[in-house]
């Protein structure tokens, strides 16, 4: 067996005696190296293993086949198996199909750890998966860029733990190509529909050409990263608790006196703190408008953040407060240039921009989101409220017709006329309005995946698109 997993496994200190494992078993090669690594292992290391399948219910015969396929293998050589049978509601599921399988997957598991006492949930992300995971945060941005996944790191009562981080998909083929264990396909893994799926196949053989040993070259600046992370997050901490906040409120020079590189980061704490009741996430968006609003010169002004907050620099003090629906007229709004990979909140809802590649839910003609083609609109995007004389050339073709008329004929109460959203290109042209209508200019463009961005919008009522 390759020597660099125990190795890895003791450096990170991943297993210990009297360890409960549940291990996660897709059925895939991967997982299933894993599972036969364990069990060969278990005496070693002196822990108890069980093995879990998830059965997400989307694949139909096949997905059945992978579930008969673990469960007989585990009872052919002894190992406690357990499965989990999910009925993922696709149609009022805001993210991506994989998003919320991947999210019950984890709940699943952590419940199953819970019921019989298992302290490690260890699953088969290997070094490959590290570099993808890595690649991903670049491209989105995303604020972790540069760390991956840990080694090990809380889950439910106890800890996830990634042995296989130190070997490639490669070598795990090889152990299981020697080992002669057998493995089921997931032929989802081969759709290009998925950013991973097109990392791995377009860009990292190429990578993996020019240095053979990539993922433990990932695997190392990961765990770099992850302890400069850390580092930064105490410091930021620390920069928190000289903040003087009083009732929701926060003196501009505090936040300006702190360093650049952790003002971000103190921010985000401070908006955690301020929502007393823990059910926001805060975007890239949310953070740089507060930062804004702190550098601002003028002594007034204000920005609206997600999750119905609302932050105001009144002078020396920047306050922060929930916006409750109040059916605010559409003078008192502005326009926002949209940037792709953010969040925007109106006052009828979210709007989400997911930006070319990304993994988002399929246009389809649906009423709640549409694709744009971003080498040819004129960008950037403005999302604002309703104007006086608003039109929108039809989807037919056949002239245009006033906003206005549009939701008299949808039967649009005229208390929240001019709170709807309304998508123009930076010529002014409406291209959409959400829910109820979109335009020729978007109903006629060269289709094109590969450079189109997807705008979805969720709120609590639907209304039919015309």
């Amino acid at each position: 067996m390759n020597p660099f997993i125990d190795a890895f496994i003791h450096r990170h200190q991943l297993l210990k005696k009297g360890d409960r494992l549940l291990v996660a078993v897709s059925g895939g090669t991967d997982s299933m190296v894993l599972l036969d690594w364990l069990m060969a292992n278990s005496q070693k290391y002196q822990f108890t293993l069980d093995a879990m399948h998830v059965h997400h219910g989307l694949r139909g015969a096949d997905a059945d086949a992978d579930e008969r396929f673990v469960r007989q293998y585990c009872e052919t050589y002894g190992v406690s198996y357990h499965c989990a049978f999910l009925r993922l509601d696709k149609k009022n599921n805001r993210r991506s199909l994989q998003d919320l399988a991947r999210e019950k997957r984890y709940e699943a598991l952590g419940e199953k750890m819970r019921e019989i006492g298992a302290n490690k949930l260890a699953v088969a992300h290997h070094g490959d998966d590290q570099a993808e995971t890595m690649l991903m945060q670049w491209v989105r941005g995303a604020a972790s860029s540069g760390s991956g996944m840990p080694a090990i790191r809380a889950f439910a009562e106890g800890e996830l733990i990634r042995p296989f981080l130190s070997v490639s998909k490669k070598e795990i083929e090889s152990i299981g190509r020697e080992k002669e264990i057998p493995y089921r396909h997931d032929a989802s893994n081969d759709s290009r529909n998925y950013t991973r799926n097109r990392l791995r196949k377009n860009v990292m053989p190429y990578l993996y050409a020019e240095n053979p040993r990539l993922h433990q070259t990932a695997q190392r600046q990961a765990e770099q990263a992850q302890l400069e992370d850390a580092y930064l997050a105490e410091q930021a901490y620390s920069c928190f608790q000289t903040l003087r906040v009083d009732k929701q409120a926060v003196f501009c020079d505090d936040l300006l006196n702190i360093p650049h590189a952790l003002q971000r980061r103190v921010i985000h704490l401070l908006l955690n703190y301020l929502d007393d009741e823990n059910t926001s996430v805060w975007s890239r968006h949310d953070i740089d408008s507060v930062l804004e609003l702190t550098k601002h010169s003028v002594p007034s002004a204000s920005r609206n953040l997600t999750h119905s907050w609302k932050a105001e620099r009144r002078y020396g003090e920047l306050h922060f407060m929930r916006v409750r629906e109040s059916g605010r007229s559409a003078a008192k709004e502005t326009e926002v240039s949209l940037e792709f990979t953010e969040v925007y909140r109106t006052d009828r809802g979210l709007l989400r921009v997911y930006p070319p590649g990304a993994e988002a839910p399929n246009d389809n003609g649906r009423s709640d989101s549409v694709s744009i083609n971003v080498q040819e609109a004129a960008l950037p995007l403005c999302l604002r409220t309703r104007k006086p004389g608003d039109r929108i050339r039809l989807p037919d073709g056949r002239g245009s017709k006033k906003i206005k008329d549009v939701m008299i004929d949808l039967k649009i109460p005229k208390s929240i006329r001019d709170q709807w959203p309304i998508l123009t290109d930076d010529h002014g042209t409406i291209l959409w309005v959400p829910l109820l209508i979109r335009s020729y200019e978007l109903q006629n463009q060269r289709p094109d995946e590969k450079n189109s961005a997807v705008l979805t919008y969720n709120e609590a009522s639907h209304h039919q698109q015309c």
